[in-house]
């Protein structure tokens, strides 16, 4: 998972993780910041060929092959895509026989993530009253 470096705002890769550039102070995380679980839930959502193969997996398990056919993917591309949301747990695979096959995981992630999404709501929606009932006032 990349970082940002907290004096130069450049990125740095996946090799990078753990050190810091010399002379450089790793950015820190402010107070509340995503959890491991959410940053992974995040990540896999973020692209489109993940939620797509989450929507097959909606309609019932797929394996590799059946997943990859409509994407235009090649096998090791949708292995890779499927790892992606393996990890953040939103699809579980099982090997049957000779090929892999893929099933939606525990919904779990998907709710801290809403639970995440639906707090911010909340917060900006009253951050928009206030500023709404300030416009009010200053008219």
């Amino acid at each position: 998972m990349p970082w940002l470096s907290a004096r130069s705002g450049r990125k740095h890769g996946r090799h990078d993780v753990g050190r810091a550039p010399e002379g450089e102070q790793p950015y820190t995380e402010p107070i509340g910041a995503l959890s491991l679980t959410l940053d992974a839930t995040f990540f896999a959502l973020s692209d489109p060929k993940r939620r797509g193969i989450l929507e097959r997996l909606g309609r019932g398990p797929a394996t590799l092959s059946q997943l990859a056919e409509p994407s235009g993917l090649t096998l090791n591309g949708i292995k890779k895509h499927v790892g992606i949301l393996e990890l953040a747990g939103l699809v579980e695979t099982e090997k049957v026989g000779r090929v892999r096959e893929c099933r939606l995981g525990p919904a779990t992630t998907l709710g801290e993530a809403g639970e995440w999404i639906e707090a911010h709501r909340r917060a900006w929606e009253g951050r928009l009253d206030r500023f709404e009932r300030f416009v009010e006032r200053a008219r």
